[in-house]
């Protein structure tokens, strides 16, 4: 346990962050030793939709950290289409002898770039959406960002940034994805 004195040091700068999700490092070495060698893994896998620990068959192509947790990109044979899997709900990972198959390039969720246009929610008054630009955007109107397909969910939960201003307000939200019609078919729906 720190001293009271320890976490308030004049003139030293305070940095926080939470790490809540426990990777282990067979796990992101194995998948990482998939994606480089192009082989099929399997592991059990707990879901929000399938809570029950089951096994899945993967084809990995990538590991990228989105906000505070590790996932992998794959070909799910299973699905018969590329998805997302979180290494925290990752267990017992195998490296099969089977080659992947799967091609990166034909992921197009994966290889389509998309320009968000990120604004001052528009729920906020005229006085309160200059806040969020001053603060976000240097004073500028917007801000427009590059970001995979794919990962075009985590990055708004990420910022907190409303896709549907109707149901996601200020307070809770003061970003907006301005430009949310273009991106609406990589959204998750809801």
């Amino acid at each position: 346990m720190l001293a009271p004195y320890a976490l308030n040091v004049p003139g030293k700068p305070q940095s926080i962050s939470w790490e809540f999700a426990h990777i282990s490092p067979r796990t992101f070495s194995r998948l990482n030793l998939a994606i480089t060698d192009r082989l099929r893994v399997r592991f059990v896998y707990c879901s929000m939709s399938t809570p029950e620990p089951h096994e899945r068959t993967v084809e990995p192509h990538s590991l990228l950290r989105a906000g505070r947790r590790w996932h992998v990109r794959g070909y799910c044979p299973e699905r018969q289409d590329f998805r997302d899997f979180v290494l925290g709900r990752m267990s017992k990972v195998q490296l099969l002898t089977e080659p992947s198959s799967a091609d990166v390039a034909t992921d197009t969720a994966w290889s389509t770039v998309l320009q968000v246009r990120i604004a001052a929610h528009p729920g906020l008054s005229p006085a309160q959406q200059l806040v969020v630009r001053n603060e976000y955007f240097h004073g500028a109107s917007a801000r427009v960002e590059s970001c995979r397909a794919a990962l075009l969910n985590y990055m708004t939960q990420e910022i907190m940034a409303a896709t549907d201003v109707g149901l996601q307000v200020p307070p809770d939200y003061q970003l907006a994805v301005e430009n949310a019609e273009e991106c609406r078919q990589w959204l998750f729906v809801t």
